[in-house]
């Protein structure tokens, strides 16, 4: 008997009229993949450290000496 009602269940999207059926099973939403690892775009920044080259620019000043980023 128990094979027989799972053959009857519908199996709907939750907030709907479907979902307040009897018999239906509210199915839930697919993953979004919000943890999911994505690849990182290249940048100047990057494009500078894998050449060796450290992005950065000593600006002397009266104060003192600043650094000053090469990459915006």
């Amino acid at each position: 008997m128990c094979t027989n009602m799972r053959a009857l269940e519908l199996k709907t999207e939750g907030f709907t009229v479907k979902s307040t059926m009897k018999n239906s099973v509210v199915v839930g939403p697919p993953a979004a993949g919000a943890f999911r690892e994505r690849p990182a775009k290249p940048t100047a920044f990057r494009k500078f450290y894998e050449r060796g080259d450290f992005p950065i620019a000593l600006e002397h000043d009266t104060k003192g000496n600043r650094i000053a980023w090469k990459v915006g």
